[in-house]
């Protein structure tokens, strides 16, 4: 018996029609929220490439295999994305994927942060955008430890609830011992 006959068929999700024309932009909006498939005309099925307008821009729908390595891969700094539409897309990014953004900008060259996440998750993200995410970090963990601290000079007590040292505590000053 194959494993194909034990799991059953294989899942499916139901497609749209496709339409033989584009929508208005109320009906866009509506069907891109319940299901972007539904937006597609016969045209995305049939071309390599669709173009045309949305309420925030021109847009491009990529089919064909080479096209979109050429426009996410190999030739990705000709592609760029305006600031509304890079807030767009960000927001469907998680919130550990944005950490791992930061945390390899942090870490390594924004350039090589690129490369770590186009090869290890299919994602293309330009150096640049690493590097304001990164600094955009930066500054955010800078404030906080400035605010940290101007807190511990104003009111001589933690910034932040300590724990308790377990066990014994034993204190080393001037080479004198203390338990």
């Amino acid at each position: 018996m194959s494993l194909a006959a034990v799991e059953g068929p294989a899942f499916r999700p139901p497609v749209p029609p496709p339409r033989a024309a584009p929508l208005g932009a109320m009906g866009l909006l509506r069907a891109l929220r319940r299901n972007p498939l539904e937006a597609w005309t016969q045209a995305h099925f049939e071309q390599p490439v669709v173009t045309g307008g949305l309420i925030f821009g021109q847009v491009a729908v990529v089919s064909e295999p080479a096209a979109i390595c050429r426009v996410l891969l190999d030739n990705a700094e000709n592609y760029r994305k305006d600031a509304l539409q890079r807030r767009i897309f960000s927001a469907g990014l998680s919130a550990g994927l944005l950490a791992w953004i930061r945390d390899l900008g942090a870490d390594t060259s924004f350039c090589q942060a690129a490369w770590w996440l186009a090869r290890l998750t299919g994602l293309v993200v330009m150096p640049e955008t690493i590097r304001q995410r990164t600094e955009r970090a930066g500054v955010a963990l800078e404030a906080a430890a400035q605010a940290a601290s101007a807190q511990v000079l104003r009111t001589q007590e933690p910034a932040a609830p300590l724990d308790a040292a377990p066990g014994q505590l034993v204190v080393e000053t001037d080479g004198v011992m203390v338990r």
